[in-house]
């Protein structure tokens, strides 16, 4: 039987959590009346309300029992009867429901029963104690289950190894159930405590010694450390990768006595100490602390031998035989020469010269901790370790400073074999094997280099550094990385200093410096061929330039004499040109309804005291963020990534859909000028017709500002009088005017149709319904019709040809500021009435089964 405990205070919620689940079975109750959860909660509280000084006067027992022995309610019920009066619960009020959602690892049904008890008694005198309650819960589960002859289940402290948590058992079973259905490229991760109990349990198959068991680990990647414990012996503690833990917290047989007494190691501190500390180094306990631990009495409960004599010298103990000779301090202590350390100076260069690429490489493969056959590296907090395998020797402590330098922390001595075999054969390797997929570089071979290459002078070299660093180092901050690598060369950053190196002989080909002037310089004139120069030139730096391509860039990627491309964006000066005509009309439009916010099809804008700022909707990439500044004009914050095609669209067909919502808005010319695109556009003045006065003025480009989208009877005559002879009346829109309000009134429409289920709606002056595939908006006596159309599939609405509409201006800006706001001020509060309709319904006690 597998029981658990939990407490809390609120009747009410744990039995709504108890009743209402799916499948959940009321078995039987005591000192209890009703049918219903409301009238068991409101007795359970009368009673509770007896001992108000009692904090947690719910306890909740949960016990499952073997899914080969079934338990049935007749039996269930006893069960819990006799359950309560071994935890003093006989006179108290309780409820059993059985629980039928639960299964095996296997698959198999397994049910399992929730008892609800009232601490409190039924006569209020007392509570009954809550001491202690888990274990008594165990005792009393183990002595009903021999008495129901039950299948027996060992408890926590009777087992060698301790269990995962429920939590790591249900993240394992989603991972897996994910990775089955082809939601996860990969298994399922490993549980830490049961992959190192595994690994422990594997290793001391063959009753290996401590110093034996220790070297495996270790071997394995498991980090041991030993310690003195509290009660004068040894503590032990395991690291896999980050996560370490104590041998306590693995279960009794992962101790330094659990081991020994459950897993047959074997453990001699004269012979297998000094061997220890060798494995351990730093992680070994103080000796001074043992010498002061070593005189206290021990009693021995198996004396092997008699007793020796206080005055005689006594021998120390013969050590078995090892199965490891080379181990022995004997071996461990040869002779050997003089090792050639690294002094200070060459100790910092090779930290600055291998600490950048171990960060790059635990950065892309995305962990926090490498071992391979030799060494380990891992990051501990802001420093970079580097670690020997074989002994845990530590090799180097680095941390990056804020000007993107590496500086060591403390001097360790390191053989300049090793730090010559780390250079030269580590750090290749790493490089090899990152190669990241950025790299700007051409990953073709030119060939074998000819037999009398042809270097650059010192003035070529010089002016060859000065057009390439500055493209490399705008790279590297535009991919925020501090190391790129390809085929033929690799750059990376060095404190301030920018590298470039050929990738196949590690050979440097440039170490520029960017001075104070702006300007950059180099130290030393290295070889460069003119071939590996000017392909460079010709081939990696244009790469870089298409791949970056930021409007903010030091380089200009507008020129006003190339032809338009689909990727082109505007340059600063044409994006301040757009914003201050954008951003007027859209402050405009949110002074006018009063509102922060604007949700389109494609767009959405917001407003922010004096700022206002536009994003497309699909990525929620932002377009513009202006504030106005104390003169009237805008100032953007950055200038951000527009291409043409978008801008112009929001000209030519966001900005006037706005002025429709509000036709009062005017742009003031003096502070929102018209924008001059430096490339030329898709059509000449000459034939291109004059424009109708209907459309905005950013939608044909003239030097003089052009009349307001929707003109108002109000207007001037002179605004009137340009008007064609075949123009509608002012109170009536427009063909263009018609089409744009289409496309911004019937999405909501629809939307809100859906939203009650497809019915006709019908309001004080409108009605709207589906007719088929169409949309139908008429005045609700039936007189006219105003939009009679249907969906094309990339955002707008057609009506059909022979249908004339027409709408007057006081309708459609009605529509749009009165009806469109209703109908999404009531969605948004039908949502959220039914989002807290929802969260009242699953909220319940936090007790689960």
């Amino acid at each position: 039987m597998i029981g658990k405990v939990t407490k809390g205070n609120n009747f009410t919620g744990l039995l709504s959590y108890v009743l209402d689940k799916p499948g959940a079975k009321y078995i039987g109750a005591s000192q209890l009346s009703g049918e219903q959860s409301s009238q068991w909660a409101a007795q359970f509280m009368r009673v509770a309300a007896k001992r108000r000084r009692t904090e947690y006067p719910v306890a909740h027992y949960s016990f499952s029992p073997p899914p080969n022995q079934p338990m049935a309610d007749e039996t269930a019920y006893r069960y819990a009867q006799k359950f309560c009066q071994r935890m003093g619960h006989e006179n108290c009020q309780w409820l059993l429901v059985r629980h039928t959602d639960t299964k095996t690892e296997n698959g198999e049904d397994r049910d399992h029963f929730h008892l609800v008890v009232n601490r409190v008694t039924i006569d209020g005198t007392r509570t009954v104690s809550s001491f202690n309650d888990w274990y008594r819960s165990q005792a009393a589960h183990r002595a009903l289950s021999e008495e129901f002859e039950l299948q027996k289940v060992p408890s926590v402290w009777e087992t060698d190894r301790r269990n995962p948590s429920t939590g790591q058992i249900r993240r394992v079973r989603r991972q897996n159930r994910e990775y089955a259905e082809g939601k996860r490229s990969t298994p399922a991760d490993p549980i830490i405590l049961t992959e190192l109990q595994d690994r422990i349990d594997k290793f001391c198959q063959d009753r290996p010694n401590l110093t034996d068991l220790v070297e495996r680990l270790l071997s394995s990647g498991v980090n041991v450390r030993i310690q003195p414990a509290s009660t004068g012996g040894l503590g032990i503690s395991y690291q896999l990768g980050s996560v370490a833990v104590a041998g306590s917290s693995l279960g009794r047989a992962y101790t330094v006595k659990g081991l020994q007494q459950r897993r047959g190691v074997a453990y001699y501190p004269a012979y297998d100490d000094p061997i220890l500390k060798l494995f351990l180094k730093d992680e070994w306990y103080d000796w001074r602390y043992l010498d002061q631990n070593r005189n206290r009495p021990r009693i021995r409960q198996k004396p092997t031998s008699a007793e020796p004599t206080p005055g005689a010298a006594q021998e120390p103990p013969q050590k078995p035989k090892s199965t490891q000779p080379e181990l022995s301090p004997a071996s461990t202590s040869r002779p050997r020469s003089k090792p050639d350390f690294l002094n200070e100076e060459e100790y910092r260069q090779w930290v600055t010269q291998v600490a950048p690429v171990i960060d790059a490489y635990l950065k892309h493969k995305g962990v926090t901790i490498i071992e391979g056959n030799r060494f380990r590296i891992y990051k501990r907090g802001q420093d970079l370790v580097l670690e020997q395998q074989r002994d845990n020797r530590t090799l180097m402590i680095a941390h990056n400073t804020e000007e993107g330098s590496w500086e060591k922390t403390n001097y360790f001595p390191v053989e300049r074999s090793i730090a010559q075999h780390i250079v030269e054969r580590s750090v290749p390797a790493m490089q090899r094997t990152m190669r990241p997929p950025y790299a700007w570089f051409n990953l073709r071979d030119s060939g074998p280099p000819p037999s009398k290459p042809d270097l650059l002078g010192e003035e070529e070299y010089r002016q060859w550094v000065k057009q390439v660093a500055p493209v490399i180092d705008a790279y590297l901050k535009h991919k925020d990385v501090t190391i790129i690598q390809g085929k033929r060369f690799r750059i990376y950053k060095r404190g301030q200093d920018l590298v470039l190196e050929q990738q196949r002989d590690n050979r440097t080909l440039m170490i520029a410096r960017n001075t104070s002037e702006g300007s950059w310089e180099t130290r030393n004139c290295f070889p460069v061929e003119r071939s590996i120069a000017q392909y460079i030139l010709e081939q990696s730096v244009p790469s870089l330039l298409r791949i970056m391509r930021p409007p903010d860039a030091w380089f200009n990627l507008c020129d006003s004499e190339s032809q338009l491309s689909p990727g082109d964006v505007l340059n600063r000066q044409e994006y301040q040109h757009w914003v201050n005509t954008v951003a007027p009309v859209l402050f405009a439009y949110f002074e006018h309804h009063k509102t922060p916010t604007f949700e389109g099809k494609r767009f959405n804008a917001y407003r922010h005291f004096q700022s206002v700022s536009l994003k497309q909707r699909h990525n929620s990439q932002t377009l513009m963020m202006a504030r106005k500044t104390s003169e009237g004009s805008w100032e953007p914050d950055t200038c951000y990534s527009v291409e043409y095609a978008t801008a112009k669209y929001i000209l030519s067909e966001f900005l006037p859909a706005m002025r429709l919502h509000n036709p009062s808005i005017e742009v003031n010319s003096s502070s929102t000028p018209t924008p001059t695109p430096s490339k030329p556009p898709a059509a000449t003045p000459s034939s291109t017709p004059p424009p109708k006065a209907s459309q905005s003025p950013a939608a044909t480009p003239s030097p003089t500002p052009a009349p307001t989208a929707l003109p108002t009877p109000s207007q001037s005559p002179a605004t009137t009088a340009s008007a064609t002879p075949t123009q509608p009346p002012p109170q009536f829109l427009s063909e263009q005017e018609y089409q744009q309000w289409v496309n911004t009134v019937a999405p909501s429409l629809n939307t809100y149709l859906k939203h009650q289920g497809g019915r006709m709606v019908e309001g004080d002056r409108f009605r709207t319904y589906k007719r088929g595939q169409y949309l139908v908006l008429e005045y609700r006596d039936g007189s006219d019709t105003l939009i009679l159309g249907r969906p094309t599939g990339n955002g707008s609405w057609e009506t059909p040809d022979p249908v004339p509409v027409s709408v007057k201006r006081e309708d459609a800006n009605y529509i749009l500021e009165r009806s469109i706001p209703l109908m999404q001020r009531q969605m948004s509060q039908d949502k959220k009435r039914a989002q807290n309709k929802k969260r009242s319904r699953s909220r319940q006690l936090d007790i689960s089964d």
